[in-house]
């Protein structure tokens, strides 16, 4: 089986088929996971997973919301949207700290 190479920007444009929103998936969750894991060291893994799954579902219903300049750059967009949800869910529970703004 030859696998073909398709960009991050590609598959925003087909993001309605099933197999791109499947490769965006396989390419960007365990990375998300570790890039929250990270800036959020001191949350439950729960919590990182359940704003992974909100990134996804905020891609899905908004695709249009990125506009793509190049592959690097939907991986920055969307990271920056998981990390704003996980601000967000944070300061709703009273746990924001001054580090995660910088």
């Amino acid at each position: 089986m030859i696998k073909i190479s398709v960009s991050d920007k590609e598959l925003m444009q087909t993001l309605a088929h099933d197999k791109a929103i499947e490769e965006i998936f396989q390419r960007h969750n365990q990375p998300l996971l570790a890039f929250l894991c990270k800036e959020f060291p001191d949350t439950q893994p729960e919590f990182r997973e359940d704003i992974a799954q909100n990134a996804f579902v905020v891609l899905l219903e908004n695709p249009d919301k990125y506009t793509p300049i190049d592959d690097t750059n939907f991986a920055t967009w969307f990271y920056g949207v998981a990390r704003n949800l996980a601000l967000d869910q944070l300061k709703h529970r009273g746990h924001e700290r001054e580090w995660m703004l910088s």
